[in-house]
């Protein structure tokens, strides 16, 4: 039995273009995105799962910072000192997109039901913010592989 997510905001592109030489060239674009981040059980142990990476980031910076402190112009010649700085600032900023998309999708959602209107509002920019976010989770993760 497969389980329904309700959660999920569902941003649809159909585009027609009209080149010089004429017809008709088609695209879409369907990108499922689960914008409301905690909303089940489940969702709170992520969310517990990503305050306990937070914990470890802060340590982990503490320790560099510590390390840059001994060991001066010498820490930015090793490949992995570098690996691990450029780890630590990618995680900041997936930390940093993960407090600014909560605050937004709130603050359109609060919009949304505060009218009680159908009308339309456009989550393309928080879709296409979140596949970016994605990439720099994808990346980092690779790069803290590699470490």
């Amino acid at each position: 039995m497969v389980k329904a997510v309700k959660e999920l905001f569902d941003m649809y592109r159909l585009m027609v273009e009209f080149p010089p030489v004429g017809g008709l060239v088609t695209s879409s674009k369907i990108r499922p995105v689960k914008l409301l981040r905690y909303a089940s059980a489940f969702d709170y142990f992520v969310l517990s799962c990503e305050i306990i990476f937070l914990l470890f980031i802060v340590y982990y910076t503490i320790e560099e910072a510590l390390e840059i402190v001994v060991m001066k112009s010498a820490y930015f010649t090793s490949v992995m000192n570098c690996l691990d700085l450029i780890v630590i600032v990618l995680s900041y900023i997936c930390m940093a997109f993960n407090i600014y998309r909560q605050v937004q999708v709130n603050n359109l959602l609060d919009k949304l039901l505060e009218k009680k209107t159908r009308q339309y509002n456009d989550f393309s920019f928080l879709c296409y913010w979140q596949y970016q976010f994605n990439n720099v989770v994808s990346t980092t993760l690779f790069l803290a592989w590699i470490k």
